[in-house]
């Protein structure tokens, strides 16, 4: 490139520099740039915020003894129809599992509950997050019905080799179902019976 090429390069340059589109062009990277960084720190204190409400609430479930583990579940086979979410473990052995069922009259949003579980037996199971028919299937998450669950062993509704759930009439526990609510009634069940199955597992490591 002679003298006069590079001339007329930099002055084609200083000309692009000058310009009007060019400065539009760099504002808006600019604005880019900032409305990444913002909503990447905005994610980080969003994933915070979620732990901590759902800690919290695991603690409002059972007050009984302090969280001092969060089991690692991202590598968990979870049995059909249903994910297990979260589970942590208490200081006095408690499992505190996050489960959430696929199974329900709203499918989208799925039924998920807490259900602590202590030397092998179901404690506590409670509504976390749900979306079911109001006065129908909400009946279902009602703490009335959920206490049935209550005292019943894990053993007794877990999954082991198979990964479909039996038949409710097969099962060796026998659970209500509520009349116009069966699917709520399912997903509940689903939600609490795979809870059981991974305390099993987990237990027996």
């Amino acid at each position: 490139m002679d003298n006069t090429q590079k001339l007329a390069f930099k002055e084609s340059l200083k000309k692009m520099w000058k310009s009007d589109a060019f400065k539009a062009i760099a504002v808006l990277c600019i604005i880019a740039l900032m409305s990444a960084l913002i909503l990447s720190v905005v994610h980080r204190y969003t994933i915070v915020d979620e732990e901590a409400v759902l800690r919290e609430k695991v603690g409002e479930v059972y007050p009984s003894s302090p969280v001092t583990t969060s089991v690692d579940v991202s590598s968990y086979r979870n049995i059909d129809n249903s994910v297990i979410l979260n589970a942590f473990v208490a200081e006095d052995g408690a499992y505190i599992i996050l489960s959430k069922s696929k199974k329900a009259y709203n499918s989208g949003t799925g039924i998920t509950l807490i259900v602590v579980i202590k030397e092998g037996i179901i404690l506590c199971v409670q509504n976390y997050l749900s979306s079911e028919t109001p006065g129908l299937g909400t009946r279902a998450l009602k703490e009335s019905y959920l206490s049935q669950y209550v005292g019943v062993e894990a053993n007794a509704l877990a999954v082991r080799d198979q990964v479909e759930i039996r038949d409710p009439n097969e099962q060796t526990v026998k659970i209500e179902y509520i009349g116009g609510a069966t699917k709520s009634s399912t997903g509940v069940r689903i939600s609490v019976t795979a809870a059981a199955t991974f305390y099993i597992r987990e237990a027996a490591k």
